[in-house]
């Protein structure tokens, strides 16, 4: 299932200077939820965003999705904004497959 969800990407303020504070954004994203490998909080990302230049506001939640193809090793992580439980609803997840915690 296709779902939109918002990435929260970085890029540098200044090309001259890259260690310079990041600034953080966000844009509207597509994903396949059949691809999603697990889910995990993103809580060092509030402290990041806190320090930044950003234009995303602050004590919001944020999720690292991991990516695999069935087609090859291929895997890629992406960071979103929402909460585990926000997450997993939004692809359906609590439904179609059992998460163990241990």
């Amino acid at each position: 299932m296709i779902v939109k969800l918002k990435e929260v990407y970085r890029e540098s303020t200044s090309l001259e200077n890259p260690a310079s504070k990041m600034l953080y954004r966000t844009r509207e994203i597509l994903v396949n939820s059949e691809h999603v490998a697990f889910l995990r909080e993103n809580k060092k990302l509030n402290t990041a965003i806190f320090e930044s230049t950003s234009t995303i506001g602050e004590n919001r939640a944020f999720c690292t999705i991991m990516f695999t193809s069935s087609h090859s090793n291929y895997h890629t992580e992406i960071t979103v904004v929402g909460s585990l439980n926000e997450v997993s609803e939004s692809l359906s997840l609590s439904s179609k497959k059992v998460i163990l915690h241990g």
